[in-house]
Order: structure tokens, then sequence, then C-alpha cells
């Protein structure tokens, strides 16, 4: 059930991240698939949220919860929460200041925050897949 899980989430993640966006931005304005990817990342990141904690709480109830290997499921939780609450709301108000003007928050402008979102979310796949081979090998 873990395994299937990790994979709901890899999935999920791949098919929006890296299959609907490319098709999204070479069939509508970048505008409007922007607003798209905005509303379906949002929307996979609190459904990620969900399951990654939803996983570690199954493990705890399990008995299986190993606390350095279950670190990698963290970290990637805390990636998806900044995504979520702290990265994607910044650029939804650079976008509303207006892109052609190259507006910046915090000393960075959207394609910088871009650029650190798409680590994070590199970063969290990856997590995910080490920590699955870890889980694989532990069982």
């Amino acid at each position: 059930m873990h395994l299937a899980l990790l994979m709901i989430l890899l999935t999920a993640n791949i098919t929006i991240g890296y299959v609907v966006a490319p098709v999204l931005f070479g069939r509508l304005s970048s505008e409007t698939a922007g607003e798209l990817m905005g509303i379906f990342l949002t929307g996979l990141y609190g459904f990620d949220l969900l399951l990654l904690l939803g996983l570690l709480g199954l493990l705890v109830l399990q008995k299986r919860f190993r606390p350095k290997r279950e670190l990698l499921l963290g970290i990637a939780a805390l990636s998806v929460a900044g995504n979520l609450w702290g990265i994607s709301p910044l650029m939804m108000e650079l976008k509303v200041m207006g892109l052609a003007t190259s507006p910046q928050l915090y000393g960075m402008t959207f394609a910088q925050w871009h650029g650190v979102s798409q680590v994070l979310f590199m970063l969290t796949l990856v997590l995910l897949v080490v920590w699955g081979i870890r889980f694989g090998r532990s069982r």
C-alpha cells in the first residue's frame, strides 16, 4: 500500500509537471497556460501534502516508522509546503503586478522564483524516489 501511494504521488506530479504543462504552453497563450498551471499546481501541492502526511501517519500507526528513512518524506512535505504556501503566492503576486515590467519581490523576478519552485518540485520527486527505494529494501 505504501508503494502504491508513492506511485500515485509520482504519477500525478510527473503527469501535471512534465506532460500537462508542456501541452498547455504549446497550445495556449503563455498567460492562459500559466493561469491554468497555477490552478493545477495549487491543487497538486495540496494533494501531495495530504498524501505525504497520510503516508507518514500510516507508517506511524503500523509501527513501521523509521525516523532516518522517513526524514526524506518530511523534507519532501516541507518542499511541497514551501511551494504551496511560500513560492506560489509570491509568483501570483508578481503576475498581478504585471510581468511585462519585470517586477521583483524579495529581490527576485518571476523567472527566478519559478526556477526556485522548479528546484523544489524536482527535489520532491527525487526524495520520493529515494524514499521508495529505501522503503522497498527495508521490507
